[in-house]
C-alpha cells in the first residue's frame, strides 16, 4: 500500500502547492505554496522513499466490500493525511494486489 501510495505522491503534491487560490473573491489568483498558512509545507514534505509517508498519514477505517470476484471480498483501507484532512486517502485491494488509490472514498467504491 505504502508503494502505491508513494506512486501518486508527486502528483498529488503537485497538486497541493500548484492549486490556484484566491484571498479576495476570485479577483486575483495565486498558487497555493504562496500562502503557508493555509498549505504549509510540512504536511507534503518531499519524499524519497515510501516509508517515509508513514510520519504523514495514519490508518483510519479498514471497509471489507460486499462486491468482491470470485467470491473474496475487496478490501479497503482508509488514512487521514495533513494535507488533505476531510477527504483523506484510500487503497483498495483484492487479494492483496492494489486495485486503486485515491481518496479515501478509492477505499470503499470503484472510480
Amino acid at each position: 500500500m505504502l508503494q502505491a501510495f508513494f506512486n501518486s505522491y508527486g502528483a498529488w503534491r503537485d497538486s497541493y502547492f500548484n492549486a490556484q487560490i484566491s484571498s479576495d473573491g476570485g479577483k486575483t489568483y495565486q498558487p497555493a505554496s504562496a500562502d503557508p498558512d493555509l498549505c504549509p509545507p510540512e504536511n507534503m514534505p518531499e519524499i524519497s522513499v515510501p516509508a517515509g509517508l508513514m510520519r504523514i498519514i495514519r490508518p483510519h477505517t479498514v471497509h471489507i466490500l460486499a462486491s468482491g470476484a470470485d467470491g473474496i471480498a475487496e478490501v479497503g483501507f482508509e488514512f487521514a493525511c495533513k494535507w488533505d484532512e476531510e477527504h483523506g486517502i484510500g487503497v483498495l485491494t483484492h487479494k492483496g494486489t492494489v486495485v486503486q488509490v485515491g481518496d479515501a472514498s478509492a477505499s470503499f467504491e470503484h472510480q
